[in-house]
């Protein structure tokens, strides 16, 4: 009896490291075939991995390393301001590219960027002029990127005038300007605010810069009331609920909507009029809006169904190729993979987005229903307005990775992508 005991344990555990191998073969197979050469890229969201070694070979710089290193700085720079970490070196991750490219503007024109968040003008100039003077000096190496190459009056810009267009006779207007992350923000970024009058005559605003701050703010501020009486003023995504604030000052009468129940973009002490959910549309039949579900920023858009408008996209759809009037912007479209040389898109979404979509079916399903629409213009919330025919058709394709089930995720890719992103990034190096 004894005997046959040992020898069940004994065919136990060889079975045991039988299965275990098998399961290390398994494991090794899939690392090699999918994380050591992944198919998709975390640099370049929504592309095939391949992109990256073609981007770096088109533009003859390490592009991918050096979108990665962006990426890092950002990190930095929130870890810096969130946990009160002065001496957090955010130019360290540009040394290697000045060392081994130093012919390139590119990295001396970030460093010069970061010198100005922080307020130091005179080593800002400094590098800005040598970022210059490199482009003037090796035009050969430097054309591919000539077209981010910064203008002075866009690199140091603090302020600038608010442009209100007309989009729609007597119905839709822009206005595009810059918003202010904080308070005391040296860097701001482009906006572009969408304003809509309603059946009654009363217009509102999504999307909304802090207009007090614009250069010609009485103007454009006075050119806003003479379109209509301000009946409400909705942030379209909870990281731009800042401006709230400042526009319920210009407008205490008008109803404040947010779509981030949760922290009430973090002003919780507003007089909130209530937050957007789609079995509750407040402004029908002039407005619909549509909850895109499944990511942390809990962005919602909004479709004019009489003039085909679609309204209040602001970080799920970008345009690298749009001529930002601050280089906040374009360091932001660099630093989150959106521009891509030759392969740059008219509509992309930062690479960030491999972490801050949460849930993938309910993301896909959101805009379904959203790109079903009949739409003839769509007005983009950092700025640009994608028009035509071919306007639902490029917001389609700039989705084409996380909508269409064929070029889906496997559970693992579901898995694994998320932390290979932090890595990319130099998350677990802070």
């Amino acid at each position: 009896l004894f005997l046959m005991v040992v020898l069940q344990v004994f065919i136990s555990l060889v079975i045991g490291l039988f299965l275990l191998s098998l399961g290390f073969v398994c494991a090794c197979y899939v690392f090699f075939k999918f994380i050591h050469s992944p198919r998709y890229s975390v640099v370049y969201v929504g592309e095939k991995y391949a992109i990256e070694k073609e981007i770096d070979k088109e533009l003859r710089f390490p592009m991918s390393e050096f979108v990665s290193a962006l990426g890092n700085i950002m990190t930095r720079k929130s870890f810096r301001q969130e946990f009160r970490l002065p001496d957090l070196d955010l130019h360290a991750p540009l040394q290697k590219f000045m060392r081994t490219h130093p012919h390139h503007f590119l990295p001396y024109a970030a460093s010069a960027y970061i010198y100005h968040t922080e307020r130091n003008e005179q080593k800002a100039t400094e590098l800005y002029e040598f970022a210059h003077q490199l482009a003037d000096e090796y035009p050969e190496v430097n054309r591919p990127f000539i077209s981010l190459l910064p203008r002075h009056d866009q690199f140091f810009v603090d302020s600038c005038n608010a442009e209100l267009s007309e989009l729609v006779p007597k119905t839709i207007w822009t206005i595009q300007g810059l918003f202010y992350s904080t308070h005391d923000d040296p860097s701001p970024i482009d906006l572009q605010s969408s304003v809509v009058r309603l059946e009654d005559g009363d217009i509102i605003i999504i999307n909304p810069l802090q207009f007090n701050r614009q250069k010609n703010s009485d103007e454009i501020i006075e050119s806003i009331n003479s379109l209509g009486d301000v009946a409400a003023i909705i942030s379209s995504t909870a990281t731009h609920g800042i401006a709230i604030e400042e526009c319920h000052k210009i407008w205490p009468n008008a109803k404040l909507f947010g779509t981030h129940e949760g922290n009430k973009h973090g002003n919780p002490r507003l007089p909130w009029s209530g937050f957007l959910r789609e079995s509750e549309q407040l402004f029908e039949p002039d407005l619909f809006h549509y909850q895109i579900k499944g990511q942390n920023w809990n962005e919602t858009v909004f479709y004019h169904p009489a003039t085909k408008v679609l309204l209040g996209l602001a970080d799920l759809g970008i345009s690298p190729l749009h001529s930002f009037r601050s280089w906040s912007m374009v360091a932001y479209c660099l630093s989150m993979g959106m521009w891509r040389g030759s392969k740059t898109t008219s509509i992309a979404l930062q690479n960030y987005q491999t972490i801050m979509i949460t849930d993938r079916e309910a993301f896909r399903e959101s805009w379904a229903g959203v790109l079903l629409l009949d739409v003839e213009a769509i007005v983009l919330g950092h700025g640009g307005i994608l028009k035509g025919n071919q306007a639902s058709q490029q917001l389609r394709e700039s989705l084409l990775w996380i909508i269409e089930s064929s070029q889906g995720l496997s559970l693992f890719e579901k898995i694994y992508l998320p932390p290979l992103y932090a890595f990319k990034v130099g998350i677990p190096s802070l």
